[in-house]
Formats: structure tokens, C-alpha cells, sequence
């Protein structure tokens, strides 16, 4: 059975680059595709964006890692806006038998704006 955290010192951060943005690619500075992990204290994760469909098995991989789960549990996964280098990892994953078997998602928060 999962806890509440109850000290956020017990909280991980984590920023990851995505590989277009490690790379400096296409869009010519660093802090563009960047996600964000947050890892609870019960092992479990907050992730916010994600990055592009390259960067979706590197980011299950960090997750195993540092859980020590096969199947790590993502409690709210963010897409903080629709652009594809914050959204098409969870895309990717969604879409993807074997990835999507390899993480188990709670939880989806997004906000798409409306055109015009």
C-alpha cells in the first residue's frame, strides 16, 4: 500500500532534457522540450510534459530506476500545453501496447485552449 507524503523532503525533483533539446535541436535553446519527474516518497511519480515519442522508453527506463518497480506508477501525469515536445511521450506511450503496459497512469491533467 502506496503512503501520502508527509515531509516534501522526501520528494525528488527531477529535469530532463528531451533528446531534441539535449542536442540543442530544433529549437536553438536549451530550456525548449525540457519535462519534469517528481518522485514521491512512496516511489511513485508526478510527471510533467514529457517530451517528444523518442524520449517516451528513456523516461520508463528513469522511472524503473529509481522506483526499483518493473511498473512504475505515475500518479498525475501534466501536459502543461499542446505543443510536441511536451505531449507526443505520453502520446507515444498511450498509443503503444508494450509502453503502455510498462507504466501504469493514474491520473491526466490538461488544459487544451480553445482556437481564436
Amino acid at each position: 500500500m502506496r503512503r501520502r507524503v508527509k515531509n516534501m523532503n522526501e520528494v525528488k525533483l527531477f529535469q530532463l532534457c528531451t533528446k531534441a533539446s539535449e542536442f540543442d535541436g530544433e529549437f536553438k535553446w536549451q530550456a525548449a522540450g525540457m519535462s519534469y519527474m517528481i518522485c514521491l516518497s512512496d516511489n511513485s511519480f508526478v510527471m510533467i510534459d514529457g517530451g517528444y515519442e523518442e524520449d517516451a522508453e528513456p523516461l520508463i527506463s528513469k522511472m524503473r530506476e529509481l522506483s526499483g518497480e518493473s511498473v512504475p506508477c505515475v500518479r498525475l501525469w501534466i501536459i502543461t500545453h499542446p505543443h510536441e515536445d511536451h505531449y507526443r511521450a505520453l502520446f507515444h506511450v498511450a498509443t503503444n501496447d508494450r509502453l503502455r503496459s510498462s507504466v501504469d497512469i493514474k491520473r491526466l491533467c490538461y488544459s487544451i485552449p480553445k482556437d481564436g
